[in-house]
């Protein structure tokens, strides 16, 4: 494909079922698999625990982590475990997935986390996840700023999901990037996650459009090219089709059935591959 970085999830319930007993069998493999290959692997540490009264899934409240003293550390000695794990082959963070309207509760989360990263990999670049612009970015930079902190963010990543992927880096990209420029210079802005089915479908992003294949490849171009024009890291959300239990996304570069096994590489896998071959390490 010609990507040089790659975003997997951490998932925390998947790998503490029992408290204080860690399992990363799991993820071994598709990290070093991913370094052996030359693809950078970035981590996402996401979502929360039902053996500490959280929640697995996409919108799991962070309160319910910062909120929960037994919770909150053991997510900490979780982060560090994992941190310590993948340190050798993986120096890029994400703390957490779209906390949308949870600025405050997820400004603790990010500050608590990062300095559990940075005392553990010190280089390591640390990722604000996609959240409100501009109240939730907000609240993290002052939270950062009134910690004297700054220096422990690296990337704000924003998910631009738009019809059209044109304008983003205008209404979204520039924005951000001067609000948080505005707090230190060493700050950017990273497109951490957008994609375009190749299907018409009625629920999950860009939902009730009859999308194509070359429709996708088309979407998925254009996006890749314009954030390279304007330095903006860039990812595509995601590699093959995902399962979400009500519905088979079509998001995929890799076309997929229900078991997850891969059926063919769609025009979009293709079309991605050739655009990679001119974009530099920089470029996501």
């Amino acid at each position: 494909l010609g990507a040089k970085h790659g975003r997997l999830f951490s998932g925390w319930a998947k790998t503490e079922k029992k408290k204080g007993e860690y399992d990363f069998n799991w993820l071994d493999a598709p990290v070093r698999e991913m370094a052996e290959l030359g693809v950078q692997p970035w981590i996402c540490l996401s979502y929360g625990n039902p053996v500490y009264g959280g929640d697995y899934r996409l919108g799991m409240k962070v309160r319910d982590v910062t909120g929960n003293k037994e919770a909150f550390a053991a997510w900490l000695k979780y982060v560090t475990a994992c941190v310590r794990r993948y340190k050798d082959v993986v120096g890029e963070w994400e703390v957490w997935n779209e906390p949308f309207g949870q600025g405050p509760d997820y400004a603790e989360l990010f500050y608590q986390t990062a300095k559990a990263i940075r005392a553990v990999q010190p280089e390591a670049k640390i990722y604000c996840t996609a959240i409100d612009f501009p109240k939730g970015y907000t609240c993290v930079l002052e939270k950062l700023k009134k910690e004297n902190a700054l220096d422990l963010g690296s990337y704000f990543i924003f998910h631009p999901y738009d019809a059209n992927p044109d304008p983003a880096w205008r209404t979204r990209a520039m924005p951000l990037r001067k609000l948080v420029k505005s707090y230190s210079g060493a700050f950017d802005v990273m497109q951490g996650e957008a994609g375009c089915p190749a299907q018409l479908e009625y629920s999950h992003a860009l939902p009730n459009i009859e999308w194509t294949e070359y429709s996708q490849a088309k979407w998925l171009l254009r996006r890749a090219v314009t954030d390279a024009a304007h330095a903006i890291p860039s990812g595509y959300f995601s590699l093959v089709d995902l399962n979400y239990g009500f519905m088979l996304q079509s998001f995929g570069l890799v076309r997929c059935n229900n078991l997850h096994e891969g059926m063919y590489m769609r025009p979009s896998y293709h079309a991605l591959n050739n655009v990679f071959s001119f974009l530099t390490s920089e470029a996501h």
